[in-house]
Order: C-alpha cells, then sequence, then structure tokens
C-alpha cells in the first residue's frame, strides 16, 4: 500500500512600511488608508477609522492644551457676508457673520489624515475635545460661538505623518497635535448692540464692533489672537 503525499506551497508577501496591509493580502499606499473610498476590494482599508486619540484617563476636554507658563493661542478670523438690518432705535445691527477660529491641541494624536482639507470630526468628535467656548459680548443673550446655526470641526493636515506603532495592531499615519491645527467655522446671523450716534445726522459716521470674548475662568490658560476682519457684502 502506497501512502500519497501533498505538498501545499504558500507564498509569504510582506507590504513596504509605507503600505497598509487589507486583509485579502494586498498592498495599499498609507495615503490611501481611511480616505472615505473603499481602495482595498474587501474594503478592510475603512476599518478601525477613529480620526484621533486622546488619553481619557486624563484629558480634560472643559480646559484648554494649556503647556507650562505658555497661554493657548487662538487664532481669530471675522468674515461679515451681510449687514441686513440697521435699528437706530433699538440702538442694533443684524448681521450674518462667519467666525473661523485656529488652534493647537499637543494632547491629541490625529489618525491618517488627508491632504486636501477633509478631515472633518463629526459631532461625536467634537464633544470628545476641548473647543473653544467664545462669546460675543455684544449680544443681548452673550451667545456663545459653539451654539451657532452652522458649525463646523477639522484638521489641517501641516505637519509631516509617522507610522503607527507595532503595538497598537493596524497600520496607518499618525499626526501629532501641535503641529496640525484645529480649525472651527461658525456661522450665524444675530442682532449685535450699537450705541449710534445721531447728532450729526445725515452726515454721521458709526463706529459698530463685533465683539468676542473668552469665558472669565479661562483668561489666564487662553488668549485670543486677532487675525483680520473681511466684508464681502453690499
Amino acid at each position: 500500500m502506497q501512502s500519497e503525499v501533498i505538498l501545499i506551497a504558500y507564498t509569504s508577501f510582506q507590504c513596504m512600511q509605507n503600505e497598509f496591509t487589507c486583509n485579502n493580502g494586498f498592498c495599499l499606499g498609507l495615503e490611501r488608508r481611511c480616505d472615505n473610498v473603499f481602495d482595498c476590494s474587501d474594503e478592510s482599508d475603512e476599518d478601525n477609522c477613529e480620526p484621533l486619540e486622546i488619553d481619557k484617563k486624563n484629558y480634560k476636554k472643559t480646559f484648554p492644551p494649556f503647556l507650562g507658563s505658555h497661554k493657548t493661542e487662538v487664532r481669530v478670523k471675522l468674515k461679515i457676508s451681510a449687514i441686513s438690518k440697521i435699528d437706530e432705535l433699538a440702538n442694533t445691527f443684524k448681521a450674518e457673520v462667519q467666525i473661523e477660529l485656529k488652534w493647537n491641541d499637543h494632547r491629541i494624536i490625529f489618525n491618517n489624515l488627508v491632504e486636501k482639507n477633509r478631515n472633518f470630526l463629526d459631532r461625536f468628535w467634537q464633544d470628545q475635545i476641548w473647543l473653544p467656548p467664545l462669546i460675543f459680548k455684544n449680544t443681548e443673550e452673550r451667545v456663545p460661538i459653539l451654539m451657532g446655526k452652522e458649525v463646523r470641526v477639522e484638521v489641517l493636515r501641516q505637519g509631516e505623518p509617522k507610522k503607527c506603532e507595532v503595538s497598537q495592531m493596524h497600520e496607518g499615519n499618525q499626526f501629532s497635535g501641535d503641529k496640525n491645527e484645529l480649525q472651527l467655522v461658525a456661522k450665524d446671523i444675530l442682532f449685535y448692540n450699537c450705541v449710534f450716534e445721531l447728532s450729526w445726522f445725515p452726515f454721521d459716521f458709526q463706529d459698530c464692533s463685533i465683539a468676542m470674548r473668552i469665558p472669565e475662568e479661562l483668561k489666564n490658560y487662553t488668549t485670543l489672537i486677532p487675525n483680520r476682519v473681511e466684508y464681502k457684502g453690499k
């Protein structure tokens, strides 16, 4: 009686350091990992795509990323798209504005950022991190900027990536929060207070403002850096 021996050959293939290994063994550039496009035929390149990592035990989302004696800088830009109403009797004006805030948070590690400004954080991830709680000073309700009609938060890819540690059990690129900015854009239509001086009417000029401030309890840890104001309305 003869015994039959069957030999099975396996091919071992390893992707390069700057590549992601699909579950089916195919290789893919790390830049195409977690870009909201299925590039692996088994769609495994869009698995485990959490956009950021924080130390959940020590991270305080109610406190700015204060580091030593250096205050957190929040860079502010204001765009006014329309002034739709001026009420001299009520001493108010109605304006449609867009506030743009930029800051860094060294406590955060971002995962697999893409280059074309598509690194948006949804509401769940916005709720996990510190966002500048600016307040409009000269609105009647002292409206917080984060309560605007439209709020968008994204990460601006600026620094160079480093590959995830092997111990993290997934391949991808990571970016440090101190080198890649967070950007918050808020849009709203509000009434702002302005005391009109009408003694020289109709040859008068009025000086009105849109004023913002940081909450008192954070003044020692956060500073606002004005950038510029743009007016694009009529």
